[in-house]
C-alpha cells in the first residue's frame, strides 16, 4: 500500500495518454447495388459453406456405411446449405410449436418460401446431419481418444476461416471492449433445458464499444485461477493491436494490475471495474477514507496506474490506464432527498470513460438474443457452438451494413431506421432462394424420373400434383384467358394438364375450377383427390357471385427483389406497404411483354367477368422504377446509379407517353391530384429532395385523408403516369423553358390573381422599374466525405443542388425590372475566405459563420446590406414591390415587418408557381445553376478537384459567381426581358413580345449560357428538353391546330429546314396513322397511310421523317434506334407509330 499515493499534479510525472491515429470503421468494397445476403458473403464466406457442405456429406456417407441413420441421404451442395441457414433464420422470425408448420398454410402464410426451398424432410436431414470438422475428430472424441488433445479441432477450419473474415471486414475503433458471452443453453426434445450452464465453453468476444461489432472470438476451455484468467484470455484477442493507443475495457473477471501493465507496455491502455471489496486493489486503499454521499470518489496512483472509488448509488471501483486524474464531469441521478427531482453529482474521468465504452460486448449480445436461429436441435454443446457462430456472423452483417450504409441507406430500409429484424427477414428470404435455385436445377435433372412416375400415375390421375411450372420454351397462348377472348401469352402451365396458363394465380385456379382468389400458391399446387375431399366450399361456380377480393399475392412484397420478378406478368399495381425493394437492385429485365393480335382484339363477352386487365405495351414494374427514378432525379443521375443506359430509359420515356396518349388519359383532375402537383412543383423551388421515397409518402397522406381515399391509386404505374401527365419530370437546369408549364386549375386560378394583384399595385402606385425588385436564393451543398475521401477519383458528385443538409453557400440574388442587377449576398458556412479582385467589392458581399446562419438571420442580413441600401439611393422617397416565394421564412412575421418599415410590398409567388412568375427564373438563376455545375465538373474531369478542401471549393463557388455577375451586369436586357415574361409588368409584355413565351425563354437561356459556358452544343439532359427539340414553337398554336384533320392537311403545310420535327401533332383518332415526309423535307399530303393500320410498321420507319426533317439529330437518333432495336418491348409494340415526339 505504501507505493500507492495520490495522484501527482498534471505537467510532472502524471498519464499522458496518446492519441488514436489509425482508420477504423467498415473495410469493404461493396457497391451501392449490395444487398444483404452480399454484407452477410463477407462475413461468412463462401469457402465456409463449401466446408460445411463437405463434411456433412462425409459426416452422412459415413453413417450410411455403418447403417446408423438416413439410408436414403442425397448429397448437399453449398447453395442448399444457404437455404438451410436461411429458412432458419425464418424461422426464429416467427416462432411456431412444430418445424413442420412452417410447411402448413393453415400455421404460415409464407410457406410458399419454404416449400419452394426444400421440404421438411431434407430439413430436418441437414439438421441432423449438418457437420462443420474432420469426422476423425468427431470418432476420437465420442470413443475418448482424443481426451488429451485440442478438444476444439472439431471448429478449428471453422474458426479459422471465421476469424479472417470477421477481422478483415471491420477495423477496430480506438474504444473496444472484453467480456464473455453464454452460449444458447441445451434443450430435451421436449423443448426444456437441460445441463449446467457453468459447464459450457467459455466464449469471450474483443467489440466495438459503440457499434458492438465483434471483432474476435476466443473459446476457452480451461479452468484457470481468477487473476489468471486475464493472462489466457486477453493477449491472443489483442494480438495486432499493439502500439495503435486504443483503449480496452475489460470485465471485472479478467482485470489485474499487472496484465493492464503489460498492455499498457504493448502501447494498449485499458479499464475495468468491480465492486467492493475487491482483491484487484489492497484492502487498504479500500479501507481508506469513507465516501459519504453520492459524488465522492477517492484516487491513488500507482505509475501510470490509476485506482478510483466513486460512489454513485453504491460505491465502485475502477483501475485504469487510460484517463488521467480528478476532471470530473456532471451527470444526473435521483434526487434522495426530494422525491421526483434530480440531482448533480460530479463524476471522475475514468469513470466516464469506462461507462461511456464498456457496453460492447453487452450490445452485440443483445443483437444475439434478438430474433435468433430457429428450429435447430440444441442437444450437444458442439450444436450449440455452431449455431452461435452462425448467429454471430448474421450480427456482424448487420452491422457492416449498418455502418457503411448510414448515410445512405438503401431504399428498403424503411425511413433511414436499420432494424434486425428487417435485415434477417431479407436476408432469409435471399439465403432461402438460393436453395430454390438448387431444388429447381434437381428437379429439371431428374424430369426423366418425374415422367416415369406420371407413367405410373396414369391409372390413376387423381393423385397427380396440379402446379405451376415453366411448361415450353416459346410463349403460347393462355388457355383460360382465350375462353374471355383474352390474347395473353405465357410460356408457364399446368404440368398435368399441359394447358399454358399466365403466371398470375387467378388464371392456374380459375382454369382448375376454383375461385380466381384461392389463397394457395400455384408454385404448390394441388392434389385433386385431395381437394375432392375438402369441403369444396373455395370451388367457384359460374353461377355464383364472386366473394371478396382476397389476397392479391402470396409473396412477401417487401421481399420483392428475391421473389422471381421476371415473368411475362409482372404485379401492375404495387401499394404503399410494398414499397420495400431497394432502386439499386433493378436490373434490365429481357423478358417479353404481351402484345395482342391486330386481328383478333381483345373483346370481353358481356356475360364474363374479366379478371386480367388489359396489359398492352405496359412496362414492367422494374422498368416503371427507373423511368420514375429518372423523372425524380434526371436520366444522367438514373443511369449512373442504376448502370442503365441513357438512351434506354428515353426510350421508356416515350414507350409510356406513347401509351397514355393512345389510351387518352389527360391529367388527373381533383384536389387531392392538384394538392400533389403543388407539392411537387413547391419541392422543386425549394431545392429538396424528390425521390420515390417521399413522393409514395405524401400521397399516401393525401389518399388517406377524408375524401380523397378514392382519388388516385398508389403504385408505380399511376406515379409515372402522373409525373408525365402534368410535366412534372426533372427538368435539365439552365435549358429547359417553364413559363408556359401547365398548372392545375386551383394553381392556375392563384396564377392569374397572383398576376392582377400585382399589376393593379403597380399601377395603382406608379411604381418605377427601380422600385420593382426580384429576390431568390441558391444553396449550394457540399459532400464533404466525397470531397475529403482520397479514394474517391470521380469528385463530380460532391457539388450539390439540392439537400435538406445545411448548404456550405447560399447565394441571395436579386434584380430590378429595369434590368439592373443589386449586390449579390453571399453567405458562408465556416470561416471567411481570403479574396483577390478589385471586382468582389462592389457586386458581391460576402458574410461568413462558423456555425453557419439562421434563416432570419440570413434575411436580416440581405435586408439590412442590399435591400435597404437600395431603398436609401432613391432621389425620393417611393414605394417599392419585392416579389419572392414563401419559401424559407420569406413571410415570417420579422422579415415582413422589416419590409414595411422602408415602404415595400412583398408579392409572395403562390407556392409552385415561380416557374412562372418569378423573373430570376426566367433565365439567372436556372443558368447560374448550370453555370456552377459545369464548371465544377470541368475541374472534377481535369483532375483538378482532388486535394480541394473546404475554404478552396468556398473561393472558387465566389470566383465563379463573379465571371458570371460581371457579364450579367453589362447585358441589363436579359433581366428585364425576364421580368417581362412574367407580365408582371403592366403593358411590357404585348409590346415588345415578338415570339412565343417559350421561344423568348429559351432564347434569353441560350444567350447567357454561351457567353458563360461558351458556343459547346450539349446533349440534352432531360425528357423535356427533348420534347422542345423536336416540337419547337408548340406553345403558340391554338387549341383547333393541334388536331390536324387529313382534308385540312393535305398541301396545306409546309416544313422548313428550320423548323423542329415535332411541330406537326397528328389527330389522335388516326390510331395506327403516320406522317411520312419525303426527301425533300416537305410535307406533301397529311393523310395516313392505309396499309400501315395492318401493323407492318417497323421503329427504322417511325425515326425516318424525324432523321430526314433535322439533320442536327441525326446522332441522338441513331442511337435511340440502336438500343430499342434489340428491345422486346419496342419490337412488339406495333407497326404504328403516331408520331416521332409524344406530345
Amino acid at each position: 500500500m505504501e507505493n500507492w499515493r495520490e495522484p501527482l499534479l498534471r505537467g510532472t510525472d502524471s498519464i499522458t495518454i496518446l492519441d488514436f491515429t489509425e482508420s477504423c470503421g467498415p473495410r469493404q468494397s461493396l457497391n451501392k447495388n449490395s444487398d444483404a445476403v452480399d454484407y452477410f458473403n463477407l462475413l461468412f464466406p463462401y469457402s465456409l459453406m463449401e466446408l460445411i457442405a463437405n463434411e456433412t456429406n462425409a459426416k452422412a456417407k459415413t453413417c450410411q456405411f455403418l447403417g446408423q441413420r438416413d439410408p436414403d441421404w442425397v448429397p448437399v451442395a453449398a447453395h442448399e446449405i444457404k437455404g438451410f441457414i436461411g429458412l432458419s433464420i425464418l424461422m426464429g422470425l416467427q416462432s411456431l410449436p412444430e418445424p413442420a408448420n412452417y410447411w402448413s398454410w393453415q400455421h404460415y402464410d409464407n410457406c410458399h418460401t419454404f416449400f419452394r426451398a426444400m421440404s421438411i424432410k431434407r430439413f430436418q436431414q441437414i439438421s441432423n446431419n449438418i457437420w462443420m470438422g474432420s469426422l476423425l475428430t468427431s470418432m476420437e472424441e465420442e470413443e475418448g481418444e482424443g481426451s488429451g488433445s485440442d478438444r476444439l479441432r472439431l471448429f478449428r477450419p471453422m474458426l479459422s476461416i471465421l476469424g479472417d473474415s470477421m477481422w478483415e471486414a471491420y477495423q477496430p475503433n480506438r474504444c473496444l471492449a472484453i467480456d464473455r458471452a453464454l452460449l444458447p443453453s441445451l434443450e430435451t426434445e421436449a423443448g426444456q433445458a437441460k445441463g449446467n450452464p457453468k459447464a459450457q465453453p467459455g466464449v469471450w468476444l474483443l467489440c466495438d464499444s459503440k457499434s458492438g461489432y465483434c471483432h474476435r472470438l476466443l473459446i476457452h476451455m480451461g479452468r484457470e485461477k481468477e487473476n489468471e484468467l486475464g493472462f489466457s484470455v486477453v493477449p491472443p484477442l489483442v494480438e495486432g493491436l499493439q502500439q495503435k493507443h486504443h483503449q480496452l475495457f475489460l470485465g471485472s473477471s479478467l482485470a489485474s494490475a499487472p496484465l493492464m501493465q503489460m498492455l499498457l507496455d504493448k502501447g494498449i491502455y485499458a479499464s475495468s471495474s468491480f465492486p467492493p471489496p475487491s482483491p484487484i486493489l489492497p484492502r487498504e486503499l479500500w479501507e481508506q477514507g469513507q465516501l459519504e454521499k453520492p459524488g465522492d470518489f477517492l484516487q491513488r496512483q500507482l505509475g501510470p496506474l490509476l485506482a478510483t472509488r466513486w460512489k454513485d448509488t453504491k460505491e465502485m471501483g475502477c483501475l485504469s490506464t487510460n484517463a488521467e486524474p480528478g476532471q470530473p464531469d456532471t451527470v444526473w441521478r435521483k434526487s434522495q432527498t426530494k422525491v421526483g427531482e434530480l440531482s448533480p453529482i460530479e463524476r471522475p474521468l475514468a469513470f466516464r470513460l469506462l461507462q461511456e465504452n464498456m457496453r460492447g460486448v453487452d450490445i452485440c449480445k443483445q443483437l444475439l438474443a434478438c430474433n435468433p436461429l430457429g428450429g435447430l436441435p440444441l442437444d450437444k454443446h458442439w450444436r450449440s457452438l455452431f449455431w452461435f457462430l452462425v448467429n454471430l456472423s448474421i450480427v456482424n452483417a448487420f452491422i457492416v451494413l449498418r455502418e457503411s450504409r448510414k448515410e445512405n441507406p438503401p431504399s428498403w430500409v424503411q425511413g433511414g431506421l436499420f432494424t434486425q429484424a428487417n435485415f434477417r427477414k431479407r436476408l432469409g428470404h435471399q439465403l432461402a432462394k438460393c436453395a430454390e435455385r438448387q431444388a429447381r436445377i434437381h428437379s429439371e435433372n431428374k424430369e426423366g424420373l418425374a415422367s416415369v412416375r406420371e407413367v405410373a400415375l396414369q391409372g390413376n390421375p387423381n393423385k397427380l400434383r396440379h402446379r405451376l411450372v415453366k411448361l415450353t420454351a416459346k410463349t403460347k397462348r393462355c388457355k383460360n384467358c382465350n375462353l374471355k377472348n383474352l390474347r395473353h401469352e405465357s410460356v408457364f402451365g399446368c404440368i398435368v394438364c399441359k394447358a399454358n396458363l399466365c403466371k398470375q394465380p387467378s388464371c392456374f385456379w380459375e382454369y382448375h375450377g376454383f375461385s380466381p382468389h384461392h389463397s394457395g400458391s400455384p408454385n404448390v399446387g394441388f392434389i385433386m383427390e385431395d381437394m375432392r375431399n375438402t369441403t369444396g366450399a373455395d370451388r367457384f361456380d359460374d353461377s355464383s357471385e364472386w366473394g371478396p377480393l382476397g389476397p392479391e399475392s402470396d409473396l412477401d412484397e417487401a421481399m420483392a427483389p428475391v421473389e422471381d420478378m421476371g415473368s411475362d406478368t409482372d404485379n401492375e399495381e404495387m401499394e404503399v406497404e410494398g414499397l420495400g425493394k431497394d432502386v439499386d437492385e433493378i436490373v434490365h429485365e429481357g423478358e417479353s411483354k404481351q402484345q395482342p393480335a391486330a386481328s383478333d382484339p381483345p373483346v370481353t363477352p358481356p356475360t364474363v367477368r374479366p379478371v386480367v386487365k388489359e396489359r398492352e405495351d405496359t412496362l414492367s414494374v422494374r422498368l416503371l422504377r427507373i423511368v420514375l427514378f429518372a423523372l425524380c432525379c434526371g436520366e444522367r443521375q438514373a443511369a449512373k446509379q442504376l448502370s442503365t443506359q441513357s438512351n434506354l430509359i428515353r426510350a421508356w420515356l416515350k414507350d409510356k407517353e406513347k401509351q397514355l396518349e393512345r389510351d387518352g388519359r389527360g391529367p388527373g383532375k381533383g384536389e387531392a391530384v392538384e394538392r400533389m402537383v403543388e407539392w411537387v412543383m413547391a419541392q422543386r423551388e425549394q431545392q429538396l429532395p424528390l425521390n420515390e421515397k417521399n413522393l409514395f409518402q405524401r400521397a399516401s397522406e393525401i389518399h388517406s385523408q377524408d375524401g380523397h381515399s378514392s382519388a388516385f391509386r398508389i403504385s408505380y404505374d399511376w406515379a409515372v403516369s402522373f409525373m408525365l401527365q402534368h410535366s412534372l419530370g426533372w427538368q435539365a437546369v439552365g435549358r429547359t423553358a417553364t413559363v408556359s408549364c401547365r398548372l392545375p386549375r386551383s394553381m392556375e386560378d392563384n396564377a392569374n390573381s397572383f398576376t392582377k394583384f400585382t399589376r393593379k399595385h403597380i399601377q395603382a402606385h406608379d411604381l418605377p422599374h427601380t422600385g420593382i425588385a426580384a429576390m431568390d436564393e441558391l444553396s449550394v451543398f457540399v459532400d464533404i466525405e466525397v470531397l475529403a475521401d482520397p479514394a474517391k477519383v470521380d469528385k463530380e458528385d460532391a457539388l450539390q443542388l439540392v439537400g435538406t443538409r445545411e448548404p456550405l453557400v447560399t447565394i441571395y440574388l436579386s434584380a430590378l425590372a429595369d434590368g439592373t442587377m443589386l449586390r449579390t449576398l453571399v453567405l458562408i458556412k465556416g470561416q471567411l475566405p481570403k479574396m483577390q479582385g478589385t471586382g468582389l467589392a462592389n457586386s458581391v458581399l460576402l458574410e461568413a459563420k462558423v456555425e453557419g446562419f439562421t434563416r432570419d438571420e440570413e434575411l436580416a442580413l440581405w435586408e439590412s446590406l442590399v435591400w435597404r441600401q437600395h431603398m436609401l439611393d432613391q432621389n425620393r422617397s417611393t414605394k417599392g414591390m419585392l416579389i419572392l416565394d414563401g419559401h424559407r421564412g420569406h413571410v415570417s412575421k420579422d422579415f415582413l415587418t422589416t419590409l414595411g418599415a422602408t415602404g415595400t410590398l412583398p408579392a409572395v409567388v403562390p407556392a409552385g408557381c415561380t416557374c412562372r412568375l418569378q423573373p430570376l427564373e426566367m433565365c439567372l438563376r436556372p443558368v447560374l445553376q448550370s453555370f456552377l455545375l459545369a464548371r465544377w465538373a470541368r475541374l472534377a474531369a481535369e483532375g483538378g478537384a482532388a486535394g480541394v478542401t473546404h475554404k478552396d471549393l468556398v473561393q472558387l463557388l465566389v470566383a465563379w459567381l463573379v465571371e458570371a455577375l460581371s457579364y450579367l451586369e453589362e447585358q441589363p436586357d436579359l433581366l428585364r426581358q425576364s421580368f417581362h415574361l412574367t407580365d408582371l409588368v403592366p403593358g411590357q409584355r404585348d409590346q415588345e413580345m415578338t415570339k412565343t413565351l417559350a421561344e423568348t425563354q429559351s432564347e434569353l437561356m441560350s444567350t447567357l449560357r454561351e457567353a458563360l459556358l461558351g458556343p459547346e452544343v450539349l446533349e440534352p439532359e432531360s425528357p423535356a428538353e427533348l420534347k422542345q427539340e423536336d416540337s419547337r414553337g408548340k406553345e403558340d398554336m391554338e387549341a383547333g391546330e393541334e388536331r390536324v384533320d387529313e382534308e385540312q392537311e393535305a398541301g396545306e403545310e409546309r416544313v422548313d429546314e428550320e423548323q423542329e420535327a415535332g411541330e406537326e401533332s397528328v389527330d389522335e383518332e388516326q390510331e395506327a396513322g403516320e406522317v411520312r415526309v419525303d426527301e425533300e423535307q416537305e410535307v406533301k399530303e397529311g393523310k395516313v397511310d392505309e396499309e400501315q393500320e395492318s401493323g407492318e410498321g417497323t421503329l427504322d420507319e417511325n425515326y425516318k421523317a424525324a432523321i430526314e426533317m433535322d439533320t442536327t439529330k441525326d446522332n441522338i437518333l441513331e442511337k435511340v434506334e440502336e438500343e430499342m432495336e434489340p428491345l422486346p418491348e419496342s419490337q412488339e409494340t406495333g407497326g404504328s407509330h403516331e408520331e416521332v415526339s409524344p406530345s
